[in-house]
């Protein structure tokens, strides 16, 4: 029960689950000066790279632009997580379930994402970075950084911030 859209590469070794959707359109509109609003469609495409596991129920939506959405080597995407227009997924990612990373967004090598986490557009994600379950990310984490929280931050800024809290 997947579907997978026109503009569409598969390598080698890639495992679909059920009910994936792959190369599908996104929510991109405009508004014009008189408010009405009109669709910008989608031109590109996706390439899903060698070794790469999308597990039941995820969506990964095409490029609005003549490129492509991009899911690097060897990286493992659980169960219901939305991957948006033009976003570049480096190689031997973890994706929790639950994820949603919006359009644009660039996550490099070697990253784990949390459970539910929202990543903003326009983000990119450092190679070895970690998210922490539920984060809500809206501005870049470097190399090797740790975030948590809604808005992510540093996650032992995080951390002491809730032991500040639940001591008072």
């Amino acid at each position: 029960y997947c579907i997978i859209n026109d503009y569409t590469i598969i390598d080698d070794n890639v495992i679909i689950g059920d009910n994936v959707v792959i190369g599908c359109d996104g929510a991109y509109f405009k508004r014009k000066k008189n408010k009405k609003i009109f669709k910008i469609l989608h031109a590109g495409g996706v390439h899903i790279k060698s070794d790469v596991e999308v597990m039941t129920g995820s969506m990964i939506q095409r490029a609005h632009d003549i490129g492509f959405t991009t899911i690097d080597t060897g990286t493992k995407i659980s169960v219901n997580v939305v991957i948006a227009h033009s976003c570049l997924i480096g190689k031997n990612n973890i994706i929790s379930g639950g994820v949603h990373i919006a359009g644009r967004t660039t996550i490099k090598d070697n990253c784990w994402i949390g459970m539910t986490a929202m990543i903003s557009d326009n983000i990119t994600i450092g190679n070895n970075a970690e998210v922490k379950i539920g984060s809500v990310v809206v501005k870049n984490v470097r190399d090797n950084e740790i975030v948590s929280g809604n808005f992510a931050m540093p996650h032992n800024k995080n951390l002491k911030n809730y032991i500040r809290e639940i001591r008072i």
